[in-house]
């Protein structure tokens, strides 16, 4: 027991990580109100949640019968939130959301050591919130499944380094099972010869994922359902084919929600017309064959340098960090379909970068890559209200910014990153790979 306790609590006292926790449910208190409030006029996504969880009890179908284009493996989730009555769901869901994101932060803000005491301490992790507060709020607004995600993703990576590898794959499984996106960050681990963390991935997924849904459903039913998956949303929504098919999905392009990569570069260099903005940021026109090869290069580039980081530098290096960091963030860049509640998983890829300018500044220096990197991530956060600087990419950008420089600390330029203590080290110290 202390020993989870010690995991959960990290660098905080076991009073001042409820403190916390409890600031943290103050702070963000305006969001459990917005939600109530979209579930009372039935709108937000966790209506839609539970709505698909409950048609997916009764028709004990998967496929084209449910409203959303989830996995089939994402279905069983949806059904134990639409089990109790919706008010006493969506209780449980804001809370342990809120709580995803302050374990999360807790995690990442572990490694800026501060000198001061007491409350303290608790500056990091919210200084790391304040830099994503607009995607928590958004996250939190709505009820989606964003927390998940990113407390999956650095809950593995803060088991694996601390040596346990098979709690560490089986958590960030339960990722996959909702969303396919996290799979990019497998690529760290294969490189890493994480061979326990991918073997319990693996076991995990198809445990509570196809095997349980063929008790649930039945085979032909599963099956049925990942056909409707992968027609509607797998391929139509896969980044190298929506360049091809952004007529077909207008919500990709003619609206300024989803910021993606690829909605951005169709904005700049294909000719759109917008149904709710009379705005045009086109600079250029391409086909959408020169489009899918730009967007290879953009993200695939980034993608082999950190993989190269991976693989070039001994075990016990702490660079990993960063390069983990950048792979999150060519996660999100990966993605067609950015909201503004993904701007909360981002927490990750600029963890490592508060780690660095803090460290400098103790010393009296400058990190000057890492710090203007996090003013361009404040800078594309602002330009939500700015529909133009939306639509011509500002969250790419800032995305793109913050990503290159974790690459850049990756390979070790920082003098401050020797004291940096060996997380791969620290992993074998509690108890090996």
């Amino acid at each position: 027991m202390s020993s989870i306790v010690a995991l959960l609590t990290g660098h905080l006292s076991t009073r001042y990580y409820f403190v916390g926790l409890s600031t943290f449910f103050l702070l963000f208190a305006g969001t459990f109100y917005s939600s109530f409030y979209r579930l009372s006029r039935d709108r937000g996504d966790f209506n839609q949640l539970i709505e698909d969880g409950r048609l997916a009890t009764e028709t004990r179908q998967l496929g084209k019968t449910l409203p959303l284009e989830y996995p089939p493996t994402a279905r069983p989730l949806f059904m134990l939130l639409a089990a109790p009555p919706p008010t006493w769901s969506l209780v449980f869901w804001w809370f342990i959301n809120a709580w995803f994101y302050w374990q999360s932060a807790v995690w990442l803000s572990r490694e800026i050591v501060t000198d001061g005491q007491g409350w303290k301490t608790l500056l990091p992790a919210f200084a790391l919130i304040g830099l994503t507060s607009v995607g928590i709020v958004s996250d939190l607004s709505v009820g989606q499944l964003t927390g998940l995600i990113l407390f999956c993703v650095v809950g593995s990576f803060e088991l694996d380094r601390r040596g346990y590898s098979l709690a560490g794959g089986a958590l960030l499984a339960i990722s996959l099972l909702v969303k396919p996106l996290p799979a990019v960050l497998l690529l760290y681990y294969l490189l890493r010869r994480r061979w326990r963390f991918l073997c319990a991935t693996i076991a995990t997924f198809i445990l509570i994922g196809p095997l349980l849904l063929t008790v649930l459903f039945g085979w032909n039913a599963q099956v049925e359902g990942w056909r409707w998956f992968a027609e509607t949303t797998a391929r139509q929504r896969s980044p190298l084919h929506v360049f091809h098919r952004w007529g077909d999905m207008p919500g990709m392009c003619l609206t300024f929600r989803e910021s993606g990569l690829a909605s951005s570069l169709i904005r700049l260099c294909m000719e759109v017309t917008y149904d709710k903005h009379r705005h045009n940021v086109q600079l250029l026109t391409l086909q959408p064959g020169i489009l899918r090869i730009l967007w290879f290069l953009l993200v695939g580039l980034p993608l082999a340098w950190a993989a190269c980081s991976v693989t070039r530098r001994k075990l016990e290096t702490h660079h990993r960090f960063h390069a983990f960091a950048a792979m999150t963030g060519i996660m999100m860049l990966s993605n067609p379909k950015f909201i503004s509640y993904w701007l909360a998983v981002p927490l990750v890829t600029i963890a490592p970068l508060a780690v660095c300018v803090w460290r400098t500044r103790r010393k009296g220096g400058a990190d000057w890559i890492c710090f203007t990197a996090l003013l361009i991530w404040l800078f594309s956060n602002i330009s939500l209200g700015f529909p133009m600087l939306r639509a011509a990419g500002s969250i790419p950008f800032g995305l793109y910014a913050i990503t290159l420089a974790n690459l850049i600390r990756s390979q070790g330029d920082n003098e401050d990153d020797a004291e940096t203590p060996s997380s791969d080290a620290e992993g074998i110290k509690h108890g090996g790979k």
